[in-house]
């Protein structure tokens, strides 16, 4: 995973930074591949927002039918 994909997941460097619990500075510091560790940690919240968000569009769904 690269820097910019995992900022673009998130929206913005504050929004990672923030979700991972480290400071704007530490992202900035990375290379332009992420750190492994910190690489399966955002793929895991990532997954985590999609399925919350799937989860509320089918409960949407179902409120409309």
């Amino acid at each position: 995973m690269t820097k910019a994909e995992a900022i673009a997941g998130f929206g913005s460097v504050a929004l990672l930074a923030a979700a991972i619990d480290v400071s704007v500075q530490a992202i900035y510091k990375w290379p332009d591949q992420v750190p492994h560790l910190r690489a399966f940690q955002i793929r895991a919240l990532l997954a985590e927002r999609a399925c919350a968000a799937n989860a509320a569009n089918a409960t949407e769904e179902s409120a409309n039918a």
